[in-house]
């Protein structure tokens, strides 16, 4: 018997159950389903980390607030903040051939208002590094003035200057150009909007990044907040491979200028944005196997179901096997026959559940905001082993028919 009279033996013989066709190719086709949603999940997670981590800045090593223990975990945080102002221009000086800029960073919850409104948002204060490190961008509008970031001459003379983020630019001025403007805050404070920057979206905590008012740093701490310290140290690092470097060195000068002697516990501590991205990455891994690992279970289940109605299928058929036999089908055409239909089985399950897959892998990205990927390699993959599964599970089903003894399939009721 040739490949294609084998095939359609098969197919008449599945088709003859419809309903028992169907429920046999439900485990593969909820296996396969999970397979090709996990794996676009997968590359929407890693595309979205990788461009919340891209917003931020890929080479950033950054300095936080808090007490750490001696193991670098961190115990307690210092919300007047760690670090002076001498500490940021000091690594300024110190890593200058390592680094592109360096600021120090500060922020103060506040309500901004205009004539047309008011809202809560957030005031944070840094020098003009920022910017750069930070990779922040000035936005263009059709009519009006283009804008600009602050200069170290207005940080030096605590200018009432600011550059709006495009979320408080749609709350204070919608369909406006705000350049120019004043903005007030609830401290008192009267701010000459010199320009607004590009949309960023959401940072890799989820916080929104376009929901502030960027002011010079001295600003902030003698006309808003008061304080004396600050939360945050930025630096970008020149290249990837100086990360780690600029992270050392940053700690080094600021325990030597905070008088932290060996063993003592450091009232800050120093990461990196690479850092960072591999936990992220790592924690997307982690998921994505855990699914997969279910999803192997499921096509385990399915491939089983499968193996069980064509036993099922060789006991009600035993004596239609023994007429082929009688006839002259050979114990190869009876096994071909048998395997054939396990494998359209499975593939029906598969080509069922890579649609599926495709409709669950578009939902979750809408739901998720992230980029709807399906690549050829996981459709291949869902499909090679959807007929793997049908080969594997139904061999001993169709071995099985194949040895049957064609006298006592005759004489079988």
């Amino acid at each position: 018997m040739n490949l294609r009279s084998t095939f359609n033996t098969a197919m008449n013989a599945l088709s003859g159950n419809k309903v028992r066709t169907s429920l046999t190719s439900l485990g593969i086709t909820i296996g396969i389903a999970a397979v090709i949603a996990m794996v676009s999940a997968g590359h929407g997670a890693k595309s979205k980390i990788d461009e919340a981590f891209g917003s931020l800045g890929p080479n950033l090593v950054i300095g936080f607030s808090g007490s750490t223990s001696s193991t670098g975990l961190r115990i307690g945080a210092d919300a007047g903040g760690a670090f002076t102002r001498e500490d940021a221009q000091r690594v300024r000086t110190r890593l200058a051939p390592l680094i592109n800029g360096c600021s120090e960073i500060s922020q103060w919850p506040t309500e901004a208002s205009t004539d047309a409104g008011s809202c809560k948002t957030v005031c944070v204060g840094g020098t003009p590094d920022v910017f750069r490190v930070r990779r922040w961008k000035i936005r263009e509008f059709a009519q009006g003035p283009r804008g600009r970031f602050y200069t170290d001459a207005e940080v030096k003379s605590d200018a009432s200057v600011c550059l709006l983020g495009q979320t408080v630019v749609e709350k204070l001025f919608p369909n406006q150009n705000p350049v120019g403007k004043t903005v007030r805050t609830r401290e008192g404070n009267q701010f000459r909007v010199i320009g607004t920057l590009d949309p960023k979206g959401s940072s890799f905590t989820g916080g929104d990044q376009d929901d502030c008012i960027m002011i010079p740093i001295s600003t902030l701490m003698k006309r808003v907040s008061g304080k004396e310290k600050c939360m945050l140290l930025i630096a970008e690092a020149r290249t990837a491979d100086l990360t780690n470097i600029v992270k050392a060195r940053m700690t080094d000068l600021i325990r030597v200028a905070h008088n932290i002697r060996p063993g003592q516990d450091d009232d800050f501590y120093v990461n990196t944005m690479k850092e960072y991205s591999s936990i992220a990455e790592l924690f997307t891994a982690t998921l994505s196997g855990l699914i997969f690992a279910i999803a192997c279970i499921s096509l385990v289940v399915g491939g089983i179901g499968v193996m069980n109605i064509m036993l099922v299928s060789v006991t009600e058929r035993t004596r239609e096997i023994g007429i082929r036999m009688a006839v002259g089908a050979k114990t190869n055409d009876v096994l071909g026959q048998f395997l054939a239909e396990a494998t359209i089985l499975a593939l029906i399950g598969g080509m069922i559940g890579i649609t599926l897959g495709a409709i669950i892998a578009w939902t979750i990205s809408w739901f998720a905001s992230w980029e709807f990927v399906i690549t050829p390699s996981s459709v291949l993959l869902a499909a090679a082993t959807s007929a793997a599964v049908g080969i594997f599970f139904g061999y001993y089903p169709a071995r099985k028919a194949s040895l049957l003894d064609p006298i006592e399939c005759l004489r079988y009721e």
